[in-house]
């Protein structure tokens, strides 16, 4: 069973979406509000991708 044949688009777009939610929350943690908004704004538009 290959991986690749069973994750989409949709599906990498959603882990995109996550992992950046979630940087974005520890690096507002550490006080550095500019980048976690440009973080969020990317998983914006994975989420876009994502349907």
């Amino acid at each position: 069973m290959n991986i690749f044949r069973i994750i989409g688009i949709p599906d990498v777009a959603t882990m995109i979406n996550a992992s950046l939610g979630l940087s974005a929350i520890f690096i507002a943690h550490e006080g550095v509000y500019p980048l976690a908004f440009i973080l969020i704004l990317i998983a914006a538009v994975a989420d876009g991708i994502d349907g």
